[in-house]
């Protein structure tokens, strides 16, 4: 069961206050034998910095120092553990990984189409702001999410993974690269879901990607009236310059790049982090030394007064930048150089899933969301046996 939940992060059955649950640290914890130093290391850098901001705020913010750590070190400890976990556990996980995403984007088209309505009880239970439908103002289907932006990008993820390890040929991979891209754009919905869609099909297809886009899009507006995903592509087109390009996707993004921009903005002129669990005060400073104002940012103008509030960074990286500064982003990547730079070695099928997952962590994914981590980590693992011929067994076809 546990590896199941693995790929459903969003179910929490209303245990905690929180968006994902940690089912990899659990599952993590159960599996483990050894502890590596990698692990402890970083612990102890998180839990010292913890230590440091319950000093300097009096114990304001002891419980979101919990949870950021907590939030840190769910997707981590999954990815240090898989990369040393046994071939029978990483075939175990690659045959649940295909089965769940048939059967998500199943769930997906059944949520379009209102069939499954009834199941909106159960639903909720286990993702208490999901839904069994549409989410409704232009955005799509939830999945087992939050929100369809998670959901479009969890989905692509998973997609990516077995894209990577298919043996199908060119024309296939075709057929099943406009699949996903007339689910995600069609039955998601999600303008953030698109522009990741849209990173993925070019690192594939380079300016082939113009090509589907001028087939698919056209298509797609005869039949889907009120899309936020489509309002987003026909804007794009229309856009003549960067600041343009930049200004649509910060109001289409809520939040999402506004607080990573500023993440990172604080981890150059506060290099040491405004401290683990004080980002609710550390990211309004960090906002505004960037240069953003609230009342020019629509989620700002609609949810605080246009005063820009504290919000967590919407990207691993970014949040580790605003909490350890850029000592603790430059500390992460010499930590985790070693393992993106044996997913490049792989053969080239692996990059636009490298891709997505570098982007996912630098600018774009949720903190503690273990998916693209653990995506990644089997598809090294399976390419590197397969390299090794000591082959684990595949069921991506």
């Amino acid at each position: 069961m546990l590896r199941l939940l693995l790929f459903f992060p969003s179910v929490t059955f209303g245990l905690i206050n929180a968006e994902i649950f940690p089912w990899a640290t659990f599952y993590t914890l159960l599996k483990i034998r050894k502890i590596s130093k990698i692990i402890l290391f970083f612990i102890a850098l998180l839990v010292f910095s913890a230590l440091i901001t319950t000093l300097i705020y009096q114990g304001a913010f002891i419980a979101e120092s919990v949870r950021s750590i907590s939030a840190y070190l769910n997707p981590f400890l999954l990815f240090i553990f898989l990369m040393h976990a046994s071939r029978l556990e990483i075939s175990r996980l690659v045959q649940l990984m295909r089965l769940v995403l048939v059967g998500v984007i199943s769930l997906g088209c059944f949520q379009a189409f209102g069939w499954v309505s009834f199941l909106e009880p159960l639903i909720t239970t286990l993702v208490p702001r999901g839904s069994a439908m549409e989410f409704g103002g232009g955005r799509g289907v939830l999945l087992m999410t939050t929100e369809p932006s998670r959901a479009a990008i969890e989905v692509l993820l998973l997609y990516a993974a077995w894209r990577a390890l298919s043996t199908a040929g060119s024309t296939k991979l075709l057929f099943f690269d406009i699949i996903i891209a007339i689910f995600i754009i069609g039955f998601i919905k999600s303008a953030v879901g698109v522009a990741m869609l849209l990173i993925y099909l070019f690192t594939i297809y380079r300016a082939g990607i113009l090509l589907v886009l001028t087939i698919l899009v056209p298509v797609m507006v005869l039949y889907i009236e009120e899309n936020r995903a489509l309002i987003l592509l026909t804007d794009l087109i229309r856009t003549s310059s960067f600041q343009e390009v930049f200004n649509l996707f910060v109001g289409a993004s809520g939040f999402r790049i506004v607080s990573v921009v500023g993440a990172y903005w604080a981890a150059i002129f506060v290099p040491f982090g405004g401290g683990v669990g004080a980002w609710q005060e550390s990211s309004v400073r960090a906002m505004v030394g960037a240069g953003f104002a609230g009342d020019t940012i629509d989620y700002f103008v609609n949810f605080s007064d246009s005063t820009i509030s504290g919000v967590r960074p919407t990207a691993y990286m970014a949040s580790i930048g605003l909490d350890l500064g850029i000592f603790g982003v430059a500390l992460l990547v010499f930590l985790l150089k070693r393992y993106f730079v044996r997913a490049w070695r792989c053969d080239k099928s692996v990059r636009p899933l490298l891709w997505l997952v570098i982007i996912g962590v630098f600018v774009n994914g949720d903190v503690g969301n273990p998916v693209q981590w653990m995506a990644l980590a089997l598809v090294i693992r399976v390419k590197e046996a397969s390299e090794s011929h000591d082959k684990i067994r595949l069921v991506a076809r």
